[in-house]
Formats: C-alpha cells, sequence, structure tokens
C-alpha cells in the first residue's frame, strides 16, 4: 500500500491549515487548524508551556513538531481501519529544510510507534490527482466541515506530547 500526506494553507499557523494522509484507495484522514486551537498553541509556545521542547526551539521547528504531532494522530486513525503492515509514503515539501527531519521523524513513528514497516519514504510534489492533495484542499475550502473525513485531535491530545508530566 501507498501512503500520502499533504497540507493545504499557507502556514500552519494560519486557520484553516490543513493536513491530510490518504491510503489512496479512498480513506482519506485529515485534520484542519481552528484559530482559536492556534492563538493557544502559540501563546503557550511564547509562555514556553512546553516542557518537552528545547529551551530556546525557533517557531519553525515547533511549528514542524506540531505537524508531526498531528500526523502521528492521523497515522494511528488511518491504521486502526487498515491491516497492512508493509507501505510506501510519499509526502509533500512543505516545510523547507526541515525535509530530512521530517522524514527520520515519521521513519521513527511508523516503525516503533504504530509497528509498521516502511518499505520507502521520499519527500516531493504531489500530483493534482493525488487523493491527499485533491481532499487537503476540499477540506481547506470546507467552511462547514461538511467533509466526513476529520479526525478529532483536541488541545489536550496535542500537549501529551508537548507537556512533561511530574
Amino acid at each position: 500500500m501507498h501512503i500520502e500526506v499533504d497540507v493545504s494553507g499557507a502556514d500552519l499557523f494560519h486557520e484553516n491549515y490543513t493536513i491530510c494522509v490518504s491510503n489512496g484507495e479512498g480513506f482519506i484522514r485529515g485534520y484542519k487548524f481552528t484559530g482559536e486551537f492556534i492563538n493557544k498553541l502559540k501563546e503557550n509556545y511564547k509562555n514556553k508551556k512546553y516542557t518537552r521542547l528545547p529551551k530556546n526551539i525557533k517557531l519553525g521547528k515547533f511549528k514542524v513538531k506540531i505537524y508531526l504531532i498531528v500526523l502521528r494522530y492521523l497515522f494511528g486513525d488511518l491504521f486502526s481501519k487498515i491491516s497492512e503492515n508493509e507501505f510506501t509514503l510519499t509526502f509533500c515539501r512543505d516545510f523547507p529544510y526541515h525535509e530530512n527531519s521530517i522524514l527520520r521523524s515519521i521513519e521513527h513513528q511508523l516503525e516503533r510507534v504504530h509497528n509498521k514497516k516502511l518499505n520507502n519514504i521520499k519527500c516531493s510534489k504531489l500530483p493534482n490527482f493525488s487523493d491527499a492533495h485533491h481532499y487537503a484542499k476540499m477540506m481547506y475550502n470546507d467552511k462547514y466541515n461538511y467533509l466526513s473525513c476529520y479526525c478529532n485531535i483536541s488541545l489536550k491530545d496535542i500537549e501529551k506530547l508537548l507537556i512533561l508530566k511530574k
């Protein structure tokens, strides 16, 4: 099986930014950022609430971390519905200069967290006919969240992976 990951939106911290995962066979899962969610993330980042991050993490790396956490939940949802254990993956070039760290993190997530065998992973522009590309744009433009492919991820879910428990 081949999995694709794409996003739609100018910046992860802009309202309606969408991350989408597809298995290429009609199973799509995605997450769309709300303004309130983004504002809370930025506020907590600014106030250094996230104790699992390096002290002086730059905003660009923080956005990549949020992207990877959302992907972790989207992959988990996808794998709960699919029994295959081996696949290839393509993710779109949406975070310039961070491709290698994203690649390594995705490999780690899939093999260690989700116990899946990754045969090949690459970072490249997805074709316009790609399900992930198509649905990411549709979700971004879905003003009333009518599509049924959204994954519910709360701020609390994200923060579980950003805050050390005392």
